[in-house]
């Protein structure tokens, strides 16, 4: 079939050599090389079937491994391996640019270039794209999605370079996250728990509302894990608070804590010559 590029240039066929020793799978090539119909593999004379090995990342890879012998195992390369450039065009005047949609080679952008793909793109299992400094890599997709067969890795080169990651609406992940460092945003939304190992903290110096607070619609817990009360704060120990009357105070729907603090300590008895003294003559508080 044909296909879009520059001529391929043509070599001689090329040939290596291994020796087999029973327990040997794996054997790095001297050149690169296309799918596993590229390349004659012969052991011990024997013309063996594609279906018998595989070629990955620069290794023909044997399903069994061949038997003992000295250069025993033959594997003749049927061309070069065709460079294509980067850039193809489905029209005559380069308008309609074209990419493929599964990359197996490591690729490294260099310095003072920039790079784009279009997807959906499949990255093979072992394949590392490089991302040189000042150096850019855009992939544009709609409607598609990027997969690896392995892990992917996104990687910015130097500790100031950066990952951006752009969405129209929103970005999902349908997994755990994992994150070694901070995570910082205008707003963290959680449809069910957010638990912190530390503490969870508002109102941070030095940051944009240094006096936010914690506001809930529940109740709040300290000290004791469980279900909330709507409305109510449990505590183990004890809830402090200012205490001076032009400072922070604890209030509930019938007034301060300190006019409960000042009723109790001014309370009136009625004197009984040398007897017991009345109840005070204001009910206490209860």
């Amino acid at each position: 079939m044909s296909y879009l590029g520059n001529p391929p240039t043509v070599g001689t066929f090329r040939v290596d050599y291994f020796s087999g020793n029973n327990s040997t799978t794996a054997f790095n090539l001297s050149y690169p090389t296309g799918n596993e119909a590229s390349v004659v593999v012969t052991i011990s004379g024997v013309v063996q079937q594609a279906t018998t090995y595989s070629l990955n990342n620069g290794q023909i890879i044997f399903s069994g491994a061949p038997p003992a012998g000295t250069n025993n195992i033959e594997i003749r390369y049927l061309g070069e391996k065709v460079s294509v450039p980067a850039v193809l065009s489905a029209d005559t005047n380069g308008i309609i640019r074209l990419n493929s949609n599964y990359i197996r080679e490591n690729t490294v952008i260099g310095l003072g270039f920039n790079a784009s793909s279009t997807g959906p793109l499949t990255i093979a299992n072992g394949t590392t794209i490089t991302v040189s400094t000042g150096s850019t890599f855009n992939f544009e997709t709609k409607i598609s999605s990027i997969s690896a067969s392995g892990n992917l890795k996104l990687k910015a080169p130097t500790t100031l370079g950066a990952v951006h990651l752009q969405a129209g609406d929103r970005l999902v992940l349908d997994t755990d996250l994992t994150v070694h460092g901070e995570v910082l945003a205008d707003n963290i939304h959680s449809d069910n728990n957010v638990t912190a190992g530390c503490g969870i903290h508002a109102g941070v110096p030095g940051s944009i509302n240094p006096v936010a607070g914690i506001s809930t619609l529940g109740g709040l817990n300290v000290g004791t894990p469980g279900p909330t009360i709507p409305g109510t704060v449990n505590a183990t120990v004890a809830v402090n608070a200012g205490v001076s009357v032009f400072g922070p105070m604890v209030s509930d729907m019938f007034g301060p804590m300190e006019m409960f603090r000042l009723k109790v300590d001014q309370h009136v008895h009625i004197g009984n010559r040398g007897f017991p003294t009345s109840p005070p003559t204001s009910p206490m508080e209860i």
